[in-house]
């Protein structure tokens, strides 16, 4: 029974608690909640006390544990001792078998002694499989080639009376390296007790366009299973409504430069310009830039508002212009984060909805000697575009 605290048995009061886990075995989702019951003896010479309960829910794929009774303060005095009653009702939505696990550790702080102790709590569809893990799938969905996708997953032994020694955990895919695996703990081989899980991150960066599927397999010393893996990929243009992914982390030396963001950390040079394209040029003789981007909103998106762009500037004019001081009128020097980015700048036309988003560049130096940098305009490493 994992405990710390000490005293003498003898005289203090000292707390024991069975059993030493829950299990409620195999459960069909639609069969109602089940209750089960812990007893809390005081073996000792005085009295003893219950003085906290709390209950942590780590995987609730099959539906949550609660505690029925309220544990302000028990008292269980020498030789008496008191029960705790939980309860667990299964999600009826979910699947009958391998979908439906749960795991739970009931945390006690038992005074004078022994300190605290913690209770496994498990429950379980019928399965073979070794360990459950959550997700028992995973499908990424529609997703954008170059663009970095990550899920976390977290496999428990919801078995008690069998430990399960992990030994490894890979991943295999189509050949084309779309999916990896980061962050596993534990890192090296090691025994799962009931209630102890491995945990991990899938990466999923599609290399082109097209389906594609792996494998996440866990070996372990009494065999293996596999958490199979899929995602769709394509360089449309998304949709800004179906969200931004994480900012992924810019590359800041090229062929012959040396790029600077502003700010004192990469998060602070990130910007999201929402407005409208009202002129564009492209251009191969600055690089890492491949062109202006003229982006606007307000009076400045208003169709009577003249605009346009002189080189590596821009203007607008007329009265149809004057507006309110927040309208956009922002001339972005485009870097891509990668080609599928450049597609997507590459692709735009004149009247597009648009947020362009990415770091803010103060300079870009040259090996040669010479540099770049902005005078009122805004140089972007654009790592996302999207349409409104």
């Amino acid at each position: 029974m994992p405990a710390c605290g000490s005293g003498d048995t003898a005289s203090d009061g000292f707390v024991t608690v069975s059993p030493e886990y829950i299990d409620l075995g195999d459960i069909e989702p639609g069969n109602g909640a089940i209750q089960a019951k812990l007893t809390l003896s005081n073996t000792g010479g005085r009295d003893a006390w219950l003085t906290q309960a709390t209950l942590n829910n780590l995987d609730t794929a099959c539906g949550a544990f609660e505690l029925v009774d309220e544990i302000p303060r028990k008292n269980v005095p020498p030789g008496g001792s008191t029960t705790l009653t939980l309860s667990f009702k299964p999600d009826d939505s979910v699947e009958a078998g391998c979908a439906c696990h749960a795991v739970a550790f009931l945390n006690l702080v038992l005074r004078p002694a022994p300190g605290v102790v913690k209770i496994p709590l498990v429950v379980r569809g019928a399965c073979d499989d070794p360990l459950r893990c959550v997700p028992g799938a995973i499908d990424f969905g529609k997703a954008v080639v170059d663009f970095v996708y990550e899920d976390p997953v977290e496999c428990f032994n919801v078995d008690p009376g069998k430990d399960r020694m992990l030994e490894k955990v890979g991943v295999t895919d189509d050949g084309d390296g779309s999916f990896s695996i980061t962050d596993v703990i534990p890192s090296h081989s090691a025994s799962l007790k009931v209630g102890d899980s491995v945990k991990f991150n899938v990466h999923y960066v599609p290399p082109q366009p097209g389906t594609h599927q792996g494998m996440v397999t866990l070996d372990l010393e009494s065999g293996s299973m596999d958490l199979p893996l899929k995602g769709e990929a394509d360089r449309a243009r998304p949709l800004c409504s179906d969200g931004f992914p994480s900012d992924p982390e810019p590359v800041l030396r090229g062929d012959g430069y040396t790029i600077l963001l502003e700010g004192d950390t990469p998060a602070d040079a990130i910007s999201s310009y929402p407005g409208v394209v009202r002129s564009f040029w492209f251009y191969d003789d600055q690089p890492p830039m491949i062109g202006d981007v003229l982006v606007t909103s307000g009076s400045k998106a208003d169709p009577d508002c003249e605009v346009g762009q002189n080189g590596h500037t821009a203007y607008w004019k007329g009265q149809a212009c004057v507006g309110s001081q927040d309208d956009l009128f922002i001339n972005v020097h485009a870097i891509p984060f990668s080609d599928t980015v450049e597609t997507w700048i590459r692709r735009l036309e004149l009247w597009d909805k648009v947020t362009v988003r990415g770091y803010e560049v103060d300079r870009v130096n040259y090996d040669n000697g010479g540099y770049w940098t902005d005078a009122g305009c805004h140089t972007m490493i654009i790592t996302w575009l999207c349409d409104n």
